[in-house]
Parts: C-alpha cells; structure tokens; sequence
C-alpha cells in the first residue's frame, strides 16, 4: 500500500486577507549610529530587566538593542556574574545624529545601567 497523506484547510481566513496590500515602512533618509555597552551584571540579572531599564531612558532615537555577547567564567569575571555586551542602534527620522549627540545619549544610558542594575562596564 502506498502512504497516504491528508491535509485540511481553512480558506475563509485566508481570502479575507488575499487583497489587502500590507503597508511599508519608509526607508530611513538619516543614518544611524551604533554604540556598543560592555558590562558585567550578576547572573541572576535577565536579559528583559537590561531591556527594561534601557528602554527606560533611552529616547525615541533608541531604534534597536541587539545582545551580542554573552560570557560566564568564575576566573575572569566573578561567580555569580556574567558579562554581556549590547549594541545600541540610535536613528533620528528628522536629522542626522552628531557624536555629541549620540554620546550624551548613550551615556545617559550607561549610567542607568550603573545605578540601576549595579553594572560594571566594562571599557575598551
């Protein structure tokens, strides 16, 4: 005997959708710039609290927070602490963003993660 294979489908949700034409974001006209925050935070510290106190005092130019890195070792960074590391995409919809801006920004940010968390960031 051949195998036989069996599939049902649901057409109703699919046609309500078939002609609608999904909107597109405008492409950026400014560039963005990229700061990356190096730190060292206790284990139990998870990724969505780093998020929440970013996203806390970022401004609106904050488009996105990329985790790249992630290390755990007791000899190089403690026990009962990690080292993350995060690039933080900053873009202005309405200019292009200077080192001073950006800086300031990105500090701001920096220190939150030092208050607030107890980060230790780690330089160069």
């Amino acid at each position: 005997a051949e195998p036989l294979a069996l599939a049902e489908m649901a057409l109703a949700p699919l046609l309500r959708r078939a002609f609608e034409t999904p909107l597109m974001a405008q492409l950026p006209t400014h560039p963005s710039v990229v700061r990356d925050v190096a730190m060292v935070v206790n284990c139990e510290i998870r990724h969505e609290r780093i998020l929440e106190v970013i996203r806390k005092v970022a401004p609106n130019v904050l488009t996105d927070v990329f985790l790249f890195d992630m290390y755990r070792n007791e000899k190089t960074v403690g026990p009962g602490r990690k080292s993350v590391a995060y690039s933080l995409v900053y873009r202005s919809s309405e200019r292009t963003l200077t080192d001073e801006d950006v800086n300031a920004m990105h500090l701001a940010v920096v220190n939150a993660l030092k208050n607030e968390l107890k980060a230790e960031i780690r330089e160069g």
